[in-house]
């Protein structure tokens, strides 16, 4: 079972890789698509870009888009990111 933070991340993936063949996708536009609050998606778009899924554009017409080919993400690299933290890694260790 993933928790909501790792399966709104995915969601939040798949929408941005879906539409940004017309432009960087708004954070606005993902708000209302998914439901999910401002605050809670920038928080997430942020670990987002830090894991290095998505890059983001500023000023009028930015927005978010993928970080290379959106064939080249895969779904375990987003749950590693999402569902796994620093002590549950070093307990296998």
């Amino acid at each position: 079972m993933f928790s909501s933070l790792t399966r709104n991340a995915v969601n939040t993936i798949l929408l941005v890789c879906k539409h940004q063949s017309v432009g960087p996708v708004t954070t606005l536009a993902i708000s209302k698509r998914l439901g999910l609050s401002i605050s809670y998606l920038e928080s997430l778009l942020s670990k987002l870009k830090k894991s290095g899924f998505l890059i983001s554009y500023r000023g009028p017409g930015g927005g978010y888009c993928s970080n290379g080919k959106p064939s080249d993400i895969k779904l375990i690299d987003i749950i590693r990111s999402f569902d796994f933290d620093d002590t549950s890694k070093n307990a296998n260790k």
